[in-house]
């Protein structure tokens, strides 16, 4: 039922907050404490990140949305499964979006944060696509296989959101870098130009392509965004475009070993 899907939903995440209160104090030691003087500068800033997590989230759900007001309950259980393929990719940039944040914003600006950064988008960008690339070529026999024939109408629309997927999983350290380099408020621009691009996008072609439509349209969605953010942290950085998108010789490292992304977010 939706009620015992809310519930295991909850405890999953009560579960997960405990776990990690209880490894930062372990880590923290004495200095985990409350302190009130800090709860106006997390205000502020937690209200200006607010606007990027919030145009985010729209940004990924707004073609379920659309599909089920234009499209009916038959093709929105098609979609479903489409986006349900793009979880892993997906995975990959929130996964690093979480050491990424805290460890961008421990370093002063400068070389060492620039590299960093550069470090932590390339790699994430390269493990995103090297897990999209599997998954499109056989999205059609995971869909049959684990859902059924009655599904395999949504294989190709999955195959678009799958390489959607790439962009937004990127996006999410872009994301976190701005956040950690101070700038919460300039991946929320991003987020919003994109949900603009998509919700038209999607009014104009949900109509003559249907699923497709809404594919291609959130793919736009996606890319605008990172194309907006990227750009704001190439300025942010003082570096160019390029040297965001394509790993050096430390990141090729890092995608061989990828418990290092975790070992240098807590050296950071």
């Amino acid at each position: 039922t939706v009620r015992a899907a809310m519930l295991c939903y909850l405890g999953a995440n009560l579960i997960t907050a405990v776990l990690a209160i209880a490894l930062v104090r372990r880590d923290a030691g004495e200095g985990f404490r409350f302190e009130r003087k800090l709860i106006p500068d997390l205000r502020h800033y937690g209200t200006r990140s607010l606007m990027a997590r919030f145009g985010a989230l729209v940004n990924q759900f707004l073609g379920q949305g659309v599909v089920a007001l234009a499209l009916g309950a038959s093709s929105l259980g098609l979609y479903t499964v489409a986006v349900t393929l793009t979880t892993l990719t997906i995975l990959v940039g929130m996964s690093s979006a979480f050491v990424a944040l805290p460890t961008i914003a421990a370093l002063k600006p400068g070389r060492d944060r620039t590299e960093r950064a550069r470090m932590l988008l390339t790699s994430t960008l390269v493990a995103s696509i090297a897990t999209a690339i599997p998954l499109i070529l056989i999205a059609p026999h995971l869909i049959t296989g684990f859902f059924g024939d009655r599904f395999a109408g949504g294989a190709h629309v999955a195959r678009i959101l799958l390489i959607a997927a790439v962009p937004f999983s990127y996006n999410r350290v872009l994301e976190a870098v701005l956040q950690g380099v101070g700038r919460p408020i300039e991946a929320g621009i991003g987020e919003l130009i994109a949900l603009v691009v998509g919700g038209a996008g999607m009014a104009a072609l949900v109509g003559p392509l249907g699923l497709v439509g809404v594919g291609w349209a959130t793919l736009a969605a996606y890319l605008t965004s990172g194309i907006v953010m990227i750009y704001r942290v190439s300025l942010a950085l003082e570096t160019s475009i390029p040297s965001l998108l394509i790993p050096d010789r430390a990141s090729w490292e890092r995608l061989r070993h990828p418990l290092a992304l975790v070992s240098s977010g807590r050296a950071a």
